[in-house]
């Protein structure tokens, strides 16, 4: 927000009929949080990823969890904080490619990020 970037983000995937487009912050609260951070977690998120339908609570978590932000043309460099990868091989391409490129980012092994 502080870039001033033109964004917008949907509380489910965006590609469903059903995800709805927002572009005020006031609205990330028709996001169901609790779907992301539901115990049991790994590295502070809900292992669970699928939608159920053996209970109203997880019949969308799958879509909720597929929420997106999108920031229109581009995303500077320097406002990302880090990068996470699901495997030590992954990490050293991409440190590899940040290396070349003279990227100072972060790459961390973060298999619990992946479903």
């Amino acid at each position: 927000m502080e870039a001033g970037l033109p964004y917008v983000f949907y509380d489910y995937n965006a590609t469903l009929d059903i995800a709805t487009c927002y572009s005020d912050l006031k609205d990330l609260g028709k996001i169901n949080w609790d779907l992301f951070s539901e115990a049991p977690t790994l590295d502070g998120y809900s292992k669970f990823w699928n939608s159920r339908m053996d209970n109203p609570k997880w019949i969308l978590r799958m879509e909720t969890r597929q929420a997106e932000f999108l920031v229109h043309d581009n995303l500077p460099l320097n406002l990302i904080w880090r990068v996470g990868v699901h495997n030590a091989t992954k990490a050293a391409e991409v440190q590899a490619i940040f290396d070349d490129q003279k990227i100072k980012i972060p790459v961390e092994v973060k298999p619990t990020w992946y479903y």
